[in-house]
């Protein structure tokens, strides 16, 4: 790469605004006001988040700032702030910890009995309630031919089995608003009768 201070001055005598990316040779360029260096575009760390200021999603600082300009805010932290994020921090990690392994055994809590259940047996009803001309909900009763979904009536994570007397057909509003809920629970004046 060129030297700094040629850059600098190439820039200013071409009039480029030091704040937005410009090219030079094919090249994307930014000045970060940190260092006062003109780095590549790929030298500015990127931000998910874009504003108007910043159009382009990219820091004004170069990744290198921006790191020292951290380690100074996490210096300057009292000490009650500094145990307050660590805490924090740890909780977070024990709780992410704690869902992975409550889900993977909820997962294989429901594979077991998808397998107890009679599988083949399943797969025709809903063959079979596909092949209706008209299929209706169970729940509220409206035509849900073409976009029929399949509900347990008690569901699985109930305790409920992956059998073809606990499988309803039923429209996605009413799948989606039953829920795990049971039918005496759930009841919310779409159920018929």
């Amino acid at each position: 790469m060129a030297n700094n201070s040629y850059m600098l001055d190439r820039i200013a005598k071409h009039g480029w605004n030091l704040n937005r990316c410009f090219t030079v040779n094919g090249v994307e360029m930014k000045r970060c006001p940190g260092c006062m260096c003109v780095l590549v575009h790929s030298e500015f760390a990127t931000h998910a988040r874009k504003c108007r200021k910043n159009p382009m999603g990219l820091p004004t600082l170069c990744r290198l700032c921006e790191r020292q300009k951290e380690r100074r805010r996490r210096r300057c932290a009292t000490p009650e702030q500094r145990r307050k994020r660590r805490d924090q921090q740890n909780k977070s990690r024990r709780n992410s910890a704690t869902y992975a392994a409550s889900n993977r055994l909820r997962k294989h809590e429901r594979r077991k009995r998808e397998r107890a259940g009679d599988r083949k047996a399943v797969l025709e009803y809903m063959a079979a309630v596909l092949s209706r001309s008209v299929v209706t909900c169970h729940w509220c009763g409206c035509d849900c031919t073409g976009r029929v979904e399949f509900d347990h009536v008690m569901p699985m994570c109930r305790g409920g089995d992956h059998l073809p007397e606990n499988i309803v057909p039923s429209c996605k509003q009413c799948n989606l608003s039953k829920g795990t809920k049971t039918p005496e629970e759930w009841n919310g004046g779409r159920r018929r009768g």
